[in-house]
């Protein structure tokens, strides 16, 4: 499993990861698209949560602790 070895693997992005390695073929995603999808929506929801932590942090200094990952999801 991916989480063994990379432990800060969110569970969410592994499951789509081992869902397109499936041995069962039925099991896999049939589509591109249908991979893109849950991709989005999980980008979406790293987003709303990213967007939660910044409330949270009162200071300027706190916020830069999270500038990267803020703009990884703005220009990617």
């Amino acid at each position: 499993p991916l989480r063994r070895e990379r432990p800060e693997t969110p569970s969410a992005l592994e499951r789509v990861i081992n869902r397109a390695l499936e041995k069962d073929c039925a099991s896999r995603y049939q589509t591109a698209a249908e991979i893109r999808d849950e991709l989005q929506q999980l980008v979406h929801e790293a987003y709303l949560w990213l967007i939660d932590r910044t409330r949270r942090y009162s200071t300027t200094r706190d916020l830069l602790r999270l500038w990267p990952l803020m703009t990884a999801f703005i220009y990617n």
